[in-house]
């Protein structure tokens, strides 16, 4: 192995991370800087084994052991820096190597005025569809899919920030009764009444039961803010929605269907089995006119892929039945039983449950829809508007990823 290890810190130190400075003083908290610049842990590489021996958890990437020859993001900063500070514990500090590989740790995704969005806050805000994404994507795909989505989420947390300066500068108060009474209902609703659940749940999260009562309040005034500039300003008139509804009048027109049961019968190979089979046919529709239940028979007797549902075929269009079947269904009034209806193949009993008639849905059933799609859709207008003019009030800067 040769010489000791040796690591240099670099960079400056945004709020909330911690740096190793000697092995008896692990983790020092550091006010915010207002330099964007990201913690490094530069790691000297002339006697370091590779790959080092400890895992990374990466939010774009899945996990594994990486190089420290490799750039590598850690993002999640305070569930990762003591597993990095234990792989550490054994080397000693020093000020200069002539190789070192540079490891960002975490950094800014945005200051609006002087709040500062770090990295690791956007991420966890993404964690949510890190599992689906995964199941759903791959490669290539998926990186642009998380990338997609930690531009959504720094987007939201910037929307959010931006409201809560709008807040703060126009000298705004929100009565702590009221962030008690949200935060005693939540403990009720979401805990009940056991605040020692609610404790443990904060701290699963990393968050004190400050941060939280903070967080609430930030939600109160985010929710006042958007109903003050965006909800209250929402009206759909009636002639919105039947505009609407003539605009998209060809989606709710519905071809006839019927609901139907059915009791197929394989009419076999030889004449002889032809025979048996439409004499049981006959039978079956006789018990089924004089009162036995139709579902029970097809349960018991039919050879059709419906059997075990009581030969039930729900809600189907009559052109997507065979022709002998659909020429069959039209002249049968519901409740009624077929005649036996003969095919190449099969004998066929059908029962019509029910029918409903070609046409176009009433505005009168969509009207519930139509308005809801119709205010948001003005929502997300306004709330853009919104957001576009306070981003002019106020200072937004972005640092990539």
């Amino acid at each position: 192995m040769g010489g000791p290890f040796c690591v240099v810190l670099s960079g400056s130190f945004p709020k909330d991370l911690f740096w190793v400075r000697r092995r008896k003083e692990l983790f020092r908290t550091i006010r915010p800087t207002p330099k964007p610049l990201i913690l490094h842990l530069a790691v000297s590489m002339a006697h370091l084994p590779t790959p080092f021996p400890f895992d990374v958890g990466h939010p774009f990437l899945p996990s594994s052991r990486v190089s420290f020859s490799t750039l590598v993001s850690i993002m999640h900063v305070q569930r990762f820096i003591p597993a990095i500070v234990a792989a550490l514990l054994a080397l000693p500090l020093c000020h200069g190597t002539a190789q070192e590989t540079v490891i960002p740790v975490d950094g800014y995704a945005a200051i609006v005025n002087d709040r500062i969005i770090m990295m690791s806050e956007v991420i966890a805000a993404v964690g949510p569809l890190r599992s689906k994404w995964r199941e759903l994507y791959s490669g290539e795909e998926l990186r642009e899919k998380m990338n997609e989505a930690y531009l959504d989420a720094l987007d939201t947390l910037v929307g959010r920030a931006l409201m809560m300066e709008e807040f703060e500068s126009r000298e705004g108060t929100l009565p702590e009764r009221i962030v008690s009474d949200q935060m005693n209902e939540a403990i009720r609703d979401q805990f009940n009444n056991d605040r020692v659940q609610l404790l443990k749940e904060l701290t699963a999260m990393q968050m004190t039961f400050e941060d939280w009562r903070e967080q609430i309040r930030e939600n109160i005034v985010v929710s006042m803010l958007q109903r003050e500039a965006v909800v209250d300003k929402i009206s759909v008139s009636p002639l919105d929605i039947r505009t609407r509804y003539e605009e998209k009048v060809d989606d709710y027109k519905q071809e006839e269907q019927i609901r139907l049961r059915m009791i197929s019968l394989h009419k076999g190979e030889t004449e002889d089995e032809h025979r048996a089979k439409l004499t049981l046919a006959k039978s079956l529709r006789e018990r089924a006119v004089f009162g036995e239940n139709f579902n029970v028979l097809a349960r018991e007797f039919s050879e059709g892929s419906k059997a075990a549902r009581g030969g039930d075929w729900g809600w189907i269009s009559p052109q997507n039945l065979r022709k002998e079947i659909a020429t069959a269904a039209q002249t049968i009034e519901p409740g009624k039983v077929s005649d036996v209806i003969h095919t190449s193949d099969h004998y066929y009993l059908i029962l019509i449950e029910a029918r409903k008639s070609e046409g176009t849905t009433p505005l009168e059933d969509v009207h519930d829809e139509l308005e809801a799609e119709i205010r948001r859709e003005k929502f997300n207008e306004l709330f853009e508007n919104w957001i576009a003019q306070l981003r002019q009030k106020h200072y937004v800067k972005l640092y990539t990823p």
